[in-house]
This record gives C-alpha cells, structure tokens and sequence, in this order.
C-alpha cells in the first residue's frame, strides 16, 4: 500500500509531538522537518576567514614562500589543494561530534551539503571537477568498533549530488594507527606513514581524485592518503573537508 502525503503528514506532526526534534546549537524545538539544525545556528557558522591558503585552506593564513603557510604539511605535498567549510570550533564541532562520537549518522547529509555548496562554488569559478571521490578509509578494527565510516557516509551523497562517482574500496587503511587527537604535528606524520594502500590503481590511475573526510587538523592523514593516490597513478589529489582546525 502506497502511503499518501496527508497520512505521512499526520504520522510527521505526531512525532513531532511526542518526539520533538531539538536544535543541537541552542536546544530550541526545530519546525521544519527538512532540517536537522534550526536556521539561525548554521547561519551563526562563520566564513573561514580570509587570506585562506591556496595549498592547505588554511584560514586566516600565514603565507610564507612558494603560496605555502605555516600550517601546510611540511616537506612534499602531494594533495594540489584542500578546502573547508568552517573553522572546528561551535556549532561546526557539535555537527562533527554529533555524527562522529554520538553516531549521529543522520547529520552526515547536512555535512555533505554544505561542502557540496563549497566545491560547486570553486568549479564555477573555473576549478576542474574530480572524476572520482574517496573518502579517507579506517582500518576494519576501527570501522568494526564505530560502526560506520563517517567520512563514506558524507561522501556518497556528496558524490551524488555531484554526478561524481565514489569508491569506497579504492584506497584502504592497512594498518590500524592511533588516535591523532592528542598527537603532535611530527607525531602525527610518523603515526600515518605507511598506513594506506591503493586497492584499485586502475580507479584512479590518470584521474583527478577527490579526498573526503570530516576535519582537516594538520593534513598529515590527507597527504599520506595522497601520497598513496599518486603512486597508484592518479593525475592529480585534492581534498575537501568539512571542518578545519587552526594549530597556533
């Protein structure tokens, strides 16, 4: 049986009622079931500020030499460029954490939204479209323990909004690594070295692949990540995530 909209709309304000949905930023009751977070919270999410680095999108950037900042990974990038959507701080967190630590697995679609904005945004402006997308993988133990990979979960309908097709095979974790939370910049190069391999060269060899994860901290994780694409054959490795930290 075909259910109609009138029932379907009946059924919506009855759970409304029992179960109202509440704003993760400001705990106000959320009308509009086509949202996960009221208006006025993701409008409070500021722009990252500029001057943004052309190499790392790190906001508020430092640039050195060569268009490079301060928080660029040091030594060889092998990613062309990273973008985000918002500095990991606010409203910005609380949706990563949400999704992340608290299996939140419905915000991932809001996430991908925002950075599907951003990247249409950069190929308007005359930026070349990736021919596929990968999200950073995590080892099978880590998967088994968190139940879900929250980068793939962003990616795919990030890749379908797209028309960009997505592999979620390509590139695999092959060993696990320890949290990098709590790890140094230099801690965190050597925590990553090694971790990742290429399942699938012929996916991208010759083509312009597309990283996605959550948070960019240091880079460290994306640029082991391309590093390994490169290797594999790909033409060229940038990287969109949703959140962006500033290390001082």
């Amino acid at each position: 049986m075909i259910e109609t909209s009138p029932i379907r709309n009946i059924w919506n304000n009855v759970l409304d009622f029992l179960l109202p949905r509440l704003c993760c930023g400001c705990g106000e009751r959320i009308l509009d079931e086509a949202w996960l977070v009221c208006r006025p919270c993701l409008d409070s999410i500021p722009p990252l500020l500029l001057p943004i680095c052309a190499r790392c999108g790190c906001p508020d950037a430092k640039i050195k030499e060569e268009g490079r900042c301060a928080n660029c990974p040091p030594g060889t990038a092998y990613f062309i460029k990273a973008q985000g959507v918002a500095r990991f701080s606010g409203i910005a967190q609380v949706l990563v954490h949400r999704l992340k630590y608290q299996r939140r697995i419905e915000y991932a679609p809001l996430l991908s939204r925002e950075m599907a904005r951003i990247y249409r945004e950069a190929v308007n402006d005359g930026a070349p479209i990736a021919d596929i997308v990968l999200p950073v993988p995590l080892h099978s133990t880590r998967l088994r323990d968190r139940g879900f990979n929250q980068s793939a979960l962003i990616a795919r309908p990030f890749g379908e909004s797209l028309t960009i097709p997505v592999s979620e095979k390509a590139l695999v974790r092959t060993r696990p690594t320890s949290s990098q939370t709590s790890l140094k910049k230099s801690q965190r190069r050597k925590n990553v070295a090694g971790a990742f391999a290429c399942k699938d060269s012929a996916a991208v060899a010759g083509k312009k692949v597309l990283l996605i994860d959550d948070v960019y901290t240091t880079g460290s994780t994306l640029n082991e990540c391309a590093r390994t694409l490169r290797e594999a054959g790909a033409e060229s490795v940038e990287c969109l995530a949703y959140a962006r930290t500033v290390i001082d």
